[in-house]
């Protein structure tokens, strides 16, 4: 993870020290097989098209009114087990709960999302993101400080309490860079597949 100087002028954070703020990446986590097969599997399901970009609700109806919670189909998705299986192999869970909650955003070229932040009443525990396809560039700040993430297809993210504080975005841009300014590619399709437990 690593600032975009010319883009913020704030303080960059290498990212060899990403994990000292709450931020683990497991790198090609997901073969490229499984990222086919996972994105076979969320086509053959209705997308919700009712914002900006297509998404998948599962689980997480807790909260009346919680916009994660509208339109939500009950129960993850059979093929979730596996990447969660493989998730408690990694030791991902430690102490805290699976997830009960999956959203799945798909991302085209110059499509992206505005800066959030997680509420931590209501999303406990471990937020987990699972990239599947092309790149795309994500974007954390918090205070004077600012993270550049690429979250390649395969990677899996993990954000614990301390890495939710940031906000994040993803930018709308029909490009992705590396960690400084370089232009690496044009975007495809990109899928985040988010994980969270909520709170009951």
């Amino acid at each position: 993870l690593r600032s975009r100087p010319r883009v913020w002028p704030l303080y960059s954070i290498e990212p060899i020290h990403m994990d000292h703020y709450g931020m683990f990446n497991f790198a090609d986590a997901i073969s490229t097989d499984s990222q086919r097969y996972i994105a076979t599997m969320i086509d053959a399901v209705h997308w919700n098209e009712t914002c900006a970009r297509r998404r998948q609700i599962y689980g997480g109806r807790s909260r009346e009114g919680n916009s994660s919670g509208r339109n939500a189909i009950d129960n993850l998705p059979l093929w979730t087990e596996p990447l969660l299986q493989d998730f408690d192999r990694r030791g991902i869970f430690g102490q805290y709960a699976r997830p009960n909650e999956l959203l799945v955003w798909e991302f085209m070229a110059g499509q992206g999302v505005c800066p959030f932040q997680e509420d931590p009443d209501f999303y406990t525990g471990l937020t987990i993101l699972a990239f599947l396809g092309d790149p795309v560039n994500m974007i954390f700040k918090r205070d004077n400080f600012i993270l550049h993430y690429l979250a390649e297809g395969g990677n899996v993210l993990v954000l614990d309490r301390h890495g939710k504080q940031w906000f994040r975005c993803v930018p709308f841009d029909d490009r992705f860079y590396d960690s400084g300014e370089d232009h690496l590619g044009h975007r495809g399709r990109h899928i985040t597949l988010m994980f969270r437990h909520v709170t009951r």
